[in-house]
């Protein structure tokens, strides 16, 4: 029985007389890109049975490469050519190659020239060569190669270097964990989330690779605006990720969700606040952590939820998180919009108003998500502007019932003297 291997993409087979130093550099150079590369020299464990192992990596590529040397068809063995010699593991590996329709590439090196091959293999010599220019840069030479590698290499190529970005920031004792992540998962389409990222988490083979795609998910969601996705993800996924810090973000807009879909239940926004207070005590210097606490506080006042006097601390406390967060990421729209709402409930709007145009400002109108936060911000200026009107209104009643008032008295202190 065949000896399995870990299967590879990409196949390079070769003549280890000249052709070995070409395997290598080729190698080198589409692992470095991400790409899974089977190269005899280095994927082979010392000990195993070759024919069956390479074998099986013949049968398991989806591209394999030909390293046409000098040496690699016309070889001599007792004055014969090898290649005709059934014996030939090049024979074996291009006669694998051709009878499972592998993606075959031949690339020529050092002047190799074409030689009458045996009537199995003679499909191989009508495939398209390439000539490799030792001159020319490597890096140019592979960009050439990818153009016709198969779509499932280029895939599986996408795949191994998204998982290699998520464990290069896999770790969440960073406080910057948040920060790495959402700028690694928008630079990717919800496609990624849903046929790349969902599948890992569900998959659990490392728990803080896992977890780190979790939160990329999460993070997407939230940016864009789904909810019922969010609400879903926790459903899953929560218990698996309990003791991780940030989860206490992911919870707390969980709970936010839920305040939205199931029928503005104010316990459901205080379980919200929690979680971000709890989030906040966790990781107290990061500045998305000050935000998310200072954003669900804005919309406990926004929604009635809060505003009595007791809040009030609450509302001071937000206000000085969002400052801090703005002293670590000035640039950040966001927060910046946050503050706006926050100052309007101290009845600072001009300053609230000006706090939010910032925040358009300093949007990024390249970004696929930049409209709806724009069209989001300029709502909020707008409900600013109402509540100011109205807080003009309810003053100047307040001042006529007061001057009546006074009026009143001091007409009766006239009768009675």
């Amino acid at each position: 029985m065949p000896v399995k291997t870990q299967s590879k993409d990409i196949f390079i087979s070769y003549r280890r007389e000249d052709g070995s130093l070409y395997a290598h550099i080729l190698a080198q150079s589409l692992a470095e890109k991400g790409y899974s590369v089977f190269y005899d020299r280095r994927a082979l464990v010392v000990g195993s049975v070759f024919p069956q192992e390479l074998t099986c990596a013949v049968e398991d590529c989806h591209d394999f490469i030909a390293i046409v040397s000098p040496m690699y068809l016309a070889a001599e063995k007792d004055g014969a050519l090898r290649i005709e010699q059934e014996e030939d593991w090049v024979r074996k590996e291009i006669s694998l190659a051709l009878k499972n329709g592998k993606n075959i590439m031949p690339v020529v090196v050092g002047g190799a020239a074409k030689t009458p091959l045996p009537k199995d293999l003679e499909a191989f010599s009508n495939r398209n060569f390439i000539s490799f220019d030792q001159t020319a840069p490597i890096e140019e030479f592979v960009t050439r190669l990818e153009l016709g590698f198969s779509e499932e290499t280029k895939e599986n190529r996408e795949y191994n270097t998204l998982m290699q970005e998520l464990r290069d920031i896999s770790d969440e004792q960073d406080n910057d964990f948040n920060i790495k992540v959402r700028k690694l998962i928008m630079k990717h389409d919800e496609e990624t989330v849903e046929k790349k990222l969902l599948p890992l988490i569900k998959a659990m083979k490392e728990p803080d690779l896992c977890f780190t795609a979790y939160y990329a998910a999460f993070t997407f969601y939230r940016r864009l605006g789904y909810v019922y996705k969010i609400h879903d993800l926790v459903d899953h996924f929560n218990e698996q990720f309990k003791d991780y810090r940030f989860n206490n973000i992911i919870l707390s807009q969980h709970y936010s969700t839920l305040f939205q879909l199931e029928g503005h239940k104010p316990e459901d926004l205080r379980k919200a606040i929690e979680y971000a207070r709890i989030a906040l005590e966790k990781i107290p210097e990061n500045s998305g952590v000050m935000q998310n606490y200072a954003d669900l506080i804005t919309k406990g006042f926004e929604m009635g939820v809060m505003g009595k006097r007791k809040d009030k601390e609450q509302l001071a406390y937000a206000i000085g998180r969002i400052e801090n967060a703005l002293k670590i990421n000035p640039g950040y729209p966001k927060y910046h919009c946050t503050l706006g709402r926050l100052l309007s409930f101290k009845n600072r709007f001009d300053e609230a108003i000006m706090a939010i145009e910032k925040a358009i400002s300093l949007e990024n109108m390249e970004t696929k998500d930049s409209f709806i936060r724009i069209v989001e911000y300029n709502k909020y200026i707008f409900d600013i502007k109402l509540r100011k009107v109205q807080s003009r209104v309810q003053n100047g009643f307040f001042f006529t019932g007061a001057m009546l008032g006074i009026l009143a008295v001091l007409w009766i202190l006239g009768r009675v003297l």
